[in-house]
């Protein structure tokens, strides 16, 4: 009896619209999507309405799925997740088959950091996570698992898995790590593989776009709370000034292709979009916008200031 087997995305708090193109071939492999919206609808997926696991925290919500599945997947036994902006380009039946050839669990590396030290350091650069929360959990790693801290960091957009309990098990210690340090979740992943002592693949794949995949593509993230940024208006707003520098900094370099080497160009791009993509996100926050009011006032004082300096 052949494998079941399905595709299964999952998107929570309503900031972005459902990828209604994963693959462009016709395949037997079903599709499903868990959401906390119970408005979306798809000619594609299967749309499972799933409440938040933590109501203000929409991202971890979404990682509880993403990692350890849901109820409605127990009777499939090898499945594909995929992030909403991942699209597919070939049957994710041919994924499987050539992910999971040698072991139960398969996830891409990370092509573009060079450990997961480095994506730590990454992360800290466009505050994914608050530095108290970062510098916490690398403190515990690098005490307990410093050789983890070496190895090359995988990318999480797509996960290749069977159903069994070694897999399981492997997962629910990812989730423990993601619950109790950074939402981010490539930081955490080899540490859970270690800790399990889990073979798996680590698949070789340019993260941004393969023979099988593109990423990221455009959803629309434009409404709603993606992340939970601190509430505080001041926080908020230099944050943003912060970034948008940094962007404007990256845009420049990115666009001086005589200035750095193609690979460099190829690492700058993507660091551009990650960027942009927070961006647009902070300024998506329900933070952000309940916070409208204080910083339009701080906004002018600042105007003043620089019109009008003391002494």
């Amino acid at each position: 009896m052949s494998a079941r087997r399905a595709v299964f995305t999952s998107i929570t708090g309503g900031y972005e619209t459902l990828n209604e193109t994963p693959v462009e071939v016709d395949t037997g492999v079903d599709f499903l999507c868990f959401t906390d919206d119970p408005g979306v609808v798809s000619d594609r997926w299967t749309v499972i309405v799933v409440p938040r696991w933590f109501p203000s925290d929409p991202m971890r919500s979404q990682r509880v799925t993403k990692i350890v599945g849901h109820p409605a997947l127990d009777s499939y036994d090898e499945t594909l997740y995929i992030d909403n902006t991942v699209r597919l380009k070939v049957d994710p039946g041919v994924i499987l088959d050539e992910w999971l050839e040698h072991h139960d669990l398969a996830i891409p590396l990370h092509s573009f950091r060079s450990s997961v030290l480095a994506e730590f350091e990454a992360v800290r650069g466009v505050r994914l996570d608050t530095s108290e929360r970062l510098d916490e959990q690398l403190d515990h790693y690098s005490r307990d698992y410093p050789d983890v801290l070496k190895q090359p960091p995988h990318w999480n957009g797509m996960i290749a898995r069977r159903s069994t309990g070694a897999v399981r098990h492997a997962m629910e210690i990812w989730l423990t790590q993601v619950l109790r340090y950074a939402r981010r979740d490539q930081l955490s992943l080899n540490v859970a593989l270690a800790v399990a002592g889990l073979p798996h693949e680590s698949v070789v794949l340019d993260n941004r776009a393969s023979a099988i995949h593109d990423w990221p593509i455009d959803v629309g993230r434009t409404s709603g709370p993606a992340f939970v940024w601190p509430d505080r208006a001041a926080e908020l707003s230099a944050q943003l000034d912060e970034e948008i520098v940094r962007f404007a900094a990256l845009e420049k370099q990115v666009s001086s292709h005589h200035a750095v080497d193609q690979q460099h160009v190829a690492d700058l791009s993507a660091q551009l979009a990650l960027l942009q993509h927070e961006i647009a996100e902070l300024r998506s926050s329900t933070s952000w916008r309940a916070t409208a009011p204080l910083r339009a006032v701080m906004s002018a004082r600042r105007r003043l200031t620089r019109e009008h300096p003391k002494g």
